[in-house]
């Protein structure tokens, strides 16, 4: 989405809003970082750790409204998406941070067991993106094509990984290898 912004807003909306393309990124991030949240805060509700979570949503939400009323006095949509963005980075850090602590897991540890192989897979399929998105055509044909292409990518990475585990049938060598329980 990043990547394809222009694109998208052109084919979806109509040449008239390309200026807000910086926007339609900054608001990518911003959803990045918001489902980057997700798992650290369903941690912490299940494990019955409310009261961070709940404590940073009360401070978050008048920081998100000053912080982005006066980028947006200052730099228009673009500074309160920015400030958006930058405070979906904020919460997701605080709660990943604080969801360790409480796991005593080292942050070393659950790189090395969960961020790790994730990128592994992913890594390939961001580079054939980003590289079908230079030498494909900015319409709609090239963004399916690109996207078709990643997606195919990630997928056959994963099944590949799957296949190497030893665990089972296709789907706990998946489930194994998305959720590290050997």
């Amino acid at each position: 989405l990043y990547l394809w912004a222009p694109t998208i807003l052109r084919v979806w909306v109509g040449p008239e809003v390309l200026p807000g393309v910086t926007v339609f990124r900054l608001m990518v991030v911003l959803a990045i970082f918001l489902a980057l949240q997700e798992t650290p805060i369903t941690y912490l509700y299940g494990a019955g750790k409310m009261r961070f979570s709940a404590t940073l949503s009360v401070v978050m939400l008048p920081a998100f409204a000053i912080l982005g009323g006066l980028a947006c006095a200052r730099f228009q949509l673009d500074g309160l998406a920015a400030a958006y963005a930058g405070m979906g980075a904020v919460g997701a850090i605080l709660l990943l941070f604080k969801a360790l602590e409480f796991s005593e897991v080292s942050f070393h540890d659950r790189f090395g067991q969960g961020a790790w192989p994730a990128l592994v897979i992913a890594a390939p399929a961001i580079v054939c993106l980003i590289a079908s998105y230079v030498f494909l055509p900015h319409s709609l044909i090239g963004m399916i094509i690109s996207t078709a292409l990643g997606s195919a990518l990630f997928v056959g990475i994963l099944l590949r990984l799957a296949a190497r585990t030893g665990v089972g049938n296709w789907k706990d060598r998946i489930w194994s290898l998305l959720l590290e329980i050997h």
